[in-house]
């Protein structure tokens, strides 16, 4: 089933579950466990020598962006506010203006109990917030996006800017979670078989080299996590390649029917001008603008 509102498709798709309230992917899942996010909190800040898995607290985000395939992680740890997005294809530009509305929202929840405290003389501090992209896709992409970009004109009124992260570091869970994707996209583009694939590979990062096995053992429901993140964001990229089809196939027609109509406009005048009409009369009996038809006859050899 697909409605059309305002020339933005949205699909609904029977087998496809959208709602991750019901349905976690395999990043959600993975990072939303206390070890792994305390992994990768220590892994982004390896100086923080005292901090341990106790420290975590785990922020689920408040999802306004549901016509997107996106993937989310919030870790709350030592003052800090970690938000993690994963994309697996091309970046979307607005990613920091949706980390701003992320982080108005957390900040305001923080508030909710308590909302004189903002009204007070005194200094109110709040955590610190950091924003990350792990981007699995093929093309290279910036180390960084910044919030300023979305403005009309530069401002340093307010700036956000998320880190991309797209290279493997060496030993670290954000790298073996990279380097697990990209085999199983590799292995699937090879083969062509994407179940096998997953499962494959699944099967080699069981093994106690991989700082994710402990989570592949204990979740049966990975590869079906996997398959049906891969399958979502296939439909939203034939989906987008099936609107940008359609918007130049809308071009082309609606550039043919301009072209037919203004070849029709200077059929009918030049006709009119060699009946004899003058400038004023072509101008009333085609409804045309005097710049319009005089460049009708200009482009015909004939000059006023």
């Amino acid at each position: 089933m697909c409605l059309k509102i305002w020339n933005y498709q949205f699909i609904y798709f029977r087998d496809i579950i959208l709602n991750r309230k019901y349905k976690d992917t395999f990043f959600a899942a993975l990072f939303n466990d206390p070890q792994y996010a305390f992994e990768v909190y220590h892994e982004l800040h390896p100086e923080d020598t005292d901090i341990d898995v106790t420290d975590i607290e785990l922020i689920t985000l408040r999802n306004m962006f549901t016509i997107d395939y996106y993937n989310d992680a919030c870790i709350l740890a030592k003052k800090r506010m970690i938000v993690l997005t994963e994309h697996q294809s091309a970046i979307n530009e607005n990613m920091p203006m949706r980390m701003l509305l992320y982080i108005s929202e957390e900040y305001k929840r923080l508030f909710a109990d308590n909302k004189r405290l903002l009204h007070s003389r005194n200094l109110v501090k709040v955590p610190v917030p950091e924003f990350y992209i792990i981007y699995t896709g093929e093309k290279e992409w910036r180390d960084s996006m910044h919030l300023s970009n979305s403005f009309y004109r530069y401002t340093n009124s307010l700036e956000l800017i998320v880190n991309v992260i797209s290279s493997p570091s060496q030993g670290g869970i954000i790298g073996e979670f990279i380097n697990f994707t990209k085999e199983i996209t590799l292995l699937i583009k090879q083969t062509g078989d994407k179940i096998g694939s997953i499962k494959k590979v699944i099967e080699k990062y069981k093994n106690d080299a991989y700082r994710i096995s402990n989570f592949l053992r204990k979740r049966e429901d990975v590869a079906d996590m996997i398959n049906e993140g891969i399958t979502l964001a296939e439909a939203f990229e034939i989906e987008k390649e099936n609107v940008r089809q359609e918007g130049r196939q809308e071009g082309r027609q609606e550039g043919r029917q301009e072209g037919r109509q203004e070849g029709k406009q200077e059929g009918r005048i030049l006709t009119l001008w060699e009946l004899g009409f003058s400038l004023d009369d072509c101008i009333l009996k085609t409804g045309e603008t005097e710049e319009f038809i005089k460049g009708i006859l200009a482009r015909n050899g004939i000059t006023i």
